[in-house]
């Protein structure tokens, strides 16, 4: 898989999915895609004050969730499940409004707990890169056949689609009045 299919693949196609595996080529190039679109956005903030941080932050949350469907899904290659992401992900948030509120109040011991939660966030982070590192599981899991290109992932919708309406087709004959195998 290449940069431009991996990102095309995680904007596109697979924007909200969690569901199916993505190989290490699919996490790590659109986590490159983030981190450059997300620097090129934080570098031209600076330059427009009010607007330019706005634009940094609805990038940012634009861009998270195709982030962390990938990261769901490159669990699901490792045959873990998808929860994993999830913690860092809560702490991330909780450590950021925490902080925000622990600097607005000035108190030290919030200010503490805010600086402890990002330490272990940071931890956690370690943790996940490193699974996400790892080669997936050969051959089928439980959550399906690995994909390494977008043919593979069109391959595997078709698939599904297939499967839909076999059980669309089984259901209408079973509940139509005009059954005549009853």
């Amino acid at each position: 898989m290449h940069f431009k299919e991996a990102v095309t693949l995680c904007l596109k196609r697979r924007f909200y999915t969690i569901h199916g595996r993505a190989c290490r080529a699919e996490f790590w190039y659109f986590a490159l895609f983030f981190v450059v679109v997300q620097s090129a956005v934080f570098a031209l903030s600076r330059f427009i004050p009010i607007v330019g941080d706005l634009l940094f932050a609805l990038s940012f949350i634009i861009l998270l969730c195709p982030l962390v469907c990938v990261a769901m899904r490159r669990l699901h290659d490792l045959n873990l499940p998808a929860a994993i992401v999830v913690v860092p992900l809560l702490l991330f948030v909780l450590t950021l409004v925490g902080g925000d509120v622990a600097l607005r109040a000035g108190d030290q011991q919030l200010q503490e707990m805010a600086l402890y939660a990002g330490v272990i966030l940071g931890l956690l982070l370690i943790i996940c890169l490193a699974l996400f590192l790892k080669a997936g599981s050969a051959g089928e899991n439980r959550y399906g056949l690995p994909i390494h290109s977008c043919a593979d992932f069109l391959h595997e919708e078709a698939a599904l689609l297939k499967q839909r309406q076999a059980k669309a087709q089984e259901l209408l004959q079973k509940k139509s009045p005009f059954n005549l195998r009853r």
